[in-house]
């Protein structure tokens, strides 16, 4: 159903509806809001409710198809901390909630907006306009303490709004609030980081959550990247720097783990960092081991953190080593990590990586081509009776083929 079908439906039972949170705050940006989430006040009997029902733990949840998509519809609700840990809330939620009420609730001013469907008008109980004009992103209310995931979130926020500061205050909390980050469920900070890592500036999150001495809680690699380096001031800024120009969360992840052992390298290899690539495995799965990592993400971040080296020298290769490497099926992945490594460090040559990022794939073409060529079926046609040696034959007869074929285009 549509929005407004939607809301005649709630309308007819007597109740108000209202889009909230993230989608009205976006949407007033003119961002594309990722998902829509409703409030319906004035509710006298949740069993009125003609929707499907989501069992949640502490308070009812509806789901309905808006406009194509599956939108979130709740009761507005008071919420109050009654123990020590992050999920400890007494829930209220009847007819005597507003709107403004559920609003309060909510961590930060940017969030505690909502928009009557009816009328359109816009409820900004926090002032959230003036924040939005002083580019500030600031907590609601006192109670923003009594759960430390928001600690993440303002980190989270600091990432997609990178024109926006933390306020004095917000800060101040969140400081206090550093000892209580243990309480959190390791699940819902990989949540943060994985939300954290769809924005452009990334580094912000982990940048902010070092600024309030809370990077140490749950990464300790990426605060102990703070050793010299000699592509940027420390391996840290490094790291901070390439990982913003990674594409999507998996390629951030793998620029953020690439550098994970420079940290425990001798002083006397500061800052050239002389073999790093050589104590990588452990670091990345320790860090991947604490954040319950999916198994794949820690896979290719350790083979990052392998390989990106060996492709920088691969035009030292001899040939036969760099057909191998080349004809990697993940090849074309660990090649961006790399160029992205060398080209955005600190007095990096983005022309000059340019350039050999298209000679390797340029070479990489010619392998492939290779591999077209020379099949298992023709090692058959010539063989007739194939054996356990057949694999090795088929490689050896591909390298020899690329070898002449590169040294022809290279005219050696």
């Amino acid at each position: 159903m549509t929005e407004s079908k939607l809301n005649k439906i709630i309308k007819w039972l007597w109740w108000t509806l209202f889009l909230v949170w993230g989608a009205v705050r976006d949407s007033l940006l003119w961002i594309e809001p990722n998902d829509k989430d409703y409030v319906i006040t004035w509710i006298e009997n949740i069993d009125t409710i003609p929707f499907e029902k989501v069992a949640w733990e502490f308070f009812p949840v509806f789901l309905v198809r808006v406009d194509g998509e599956i939108s979130e519809i709740a009761l507005a609700r008071k919420e109050k901390s009654c123990w020590l840990w992050h999920k400890d809330f007494s829930i209220i939620y009847d007819s005597t909630i507003t709107i403004e009420d559920d609003l309060s609730r909510r961590d930060l001013t940017i969030n505690a907006i909502a928009r009557n469907i009816e009328t359109g008008e816009i409820i900004d109980p926090f002032n959230w306009w003036c924040d939005l004009e002083n580019w500030k992103i600031r907590h609601v209310s006192p109670s923003f303490s009594e759960d430390p995931l928001r600690v993440f979130r303002v980190a989270r926020f600091c990432a997609k709004f990178k024109s926006f500061k933390v306020c004095k205050e917000t800060t101040e909390i969140c400081k206090y609030m550093k000892d209580s980050l243990k309480s959190l469920s390791i699940e819902r900070v990989f949540w943060e980081l994985v939300k954290a890592m769809s924005y452009k500036k990334t580094s912000r999150f982990f940048t902010y959550l070092d600024s309030i001495d809370c990077l140490n809680t749950f990464f300790k690699e990426v605060s102990a990247l703070k050793v010299p380096d000699m592509h940027d001031w420390t391996s840290f800024d490094h790291v901070m720097r390439v990982m913003d120009q990674g594409k999507g969360m998996k390629q951030k992840f793998w620029l953020l783990c690439h550098d994970f052992w420079k940290w425990v390298t001798p002083e006397e290899h500061h800052p050239s960092h002389h073999w790093h690539d050589k104590l990588w495995e452990q670091e990345i799965k320790n860090f991947c081991k604490r954040l319950k990592t999916p198994r794949k993400l820690e896979q290719f971040a350790i083979k990052c953190s392998l390989q990106h080296m060996r492709i920088k020298t691969a035009h030292e290769m001899r040939l036969w080593k760099l057909y191998r490497l080349l004809m990697q099926r993940d090849f074309l992945q660990l090649l961006d990590v790399s160029f992205i490594d060398s080209a955005y460090r600190d007095w990096g040559d983005i022309e000059k990586e340019i350039n050999y990022r298209t000679y390797l794939i340029d070479l990489r073409v010619i392998a492939q081509s290779v591999s077209e060529e020379i099949t298992w079926d023709l090692l058959i046609s010539e063989w007739k009776e194939p054996c356990e040696m057949f694999w090795e034959w088929l490689l050896n007869r591909r390298i020899h083929c690329f070898i002449k074929k590169v040294k022809k285009s290279l005219a050696i």
